[in-house]
């Protein structure tokens, strides 16, 4: 018969199964992306370029007469020669000066009651009725207080405070004689007026 007898069982039982559970998923998940996209460029441009300068210049004055002795005027400085008087008063209203007022941008300018040329009247103060700097295109409002003006006046334009006089004017203001908005005496535009009609104005 069979001379070997049935070889043994397996000598070691099989190994055990793995020791360790498999790691757990990551307990945080990965961050998220970004909430909010850039964001863009400006959704507004600028409105609109700087406007230009005006392209019509201000009505000229209006030649309306001054018709009564006037408590208030109103004269713009245009820094004027004498050569640029323009006006209806013939010989009483005169300038004199040289021709460097045109090289200031502004003066001093002074308003006075006008010399008679009685040394015993005019032995007197002056009344003053506008003194102040001015610069081209400024108006100055000639006061008296409410009350009415002598029949001259007259306009002493200096370079500064305490300077040289480079203009002197006199003209006729009780408007018995020719006084119109618009008219030019020297360096001074008259510019308004204001008397028992009331007051009348222009811009240039």
């Amino acid at each position: 018969g069979p001379t070997k007898t049935p070889t043994h069982g397996p000598t070691k039982t099989p190994t055990h199964g793995p020791t360790k559970t498999p790691t757990r998923d990551p307990t945080t998940p990965p961050t998220r992306a970004p909430t909010k996209t850039p964001t863009g460029s400006p959704t507004i441009s600028p409105t609109k370029t700087p406007t230009r300068s005006p392209t019509v210049s201000p009505t000229p004055c209006p030649r309306v007469i001054c018709e009564s002795r006037a408590t208030k005027f109103f004269f713009q400085y245009t820094g004027g020669s004498c050569s640029k008087s323009k006006h209806s008063q013939g010989s009483k209203a005169s300038c004199s000066g040289n021709q460097q007022v045109s090289a200031y941008d502004g003066a001093h300018v002074t308003f006075t009651s006008a010399s008679s040329g009685n040394k015993k009247k005019d032995s007197k103060k002056k009344e003053v009725y506008f003194s102040g700097w001015v610069l081209k295109g400024d108006v100055a409002i000639v006061d008296n207080g409410g009350g009415k003006f002598p029949a001259d006046m007259e306009i002493h334009i200096y370079e500064s405070i305490s300077g040289s006089e480079i203009q002197t004017v006199a003209f006729h203001s009780s408007c018995s004689k020719n006084l119109f908005l618009g008219d030019v005496f020297g360096a001074m535009k008259v510019v308004g007026f204001e008397n028992k009609e009331g007051t009348t104005r222009c811009s240039s």
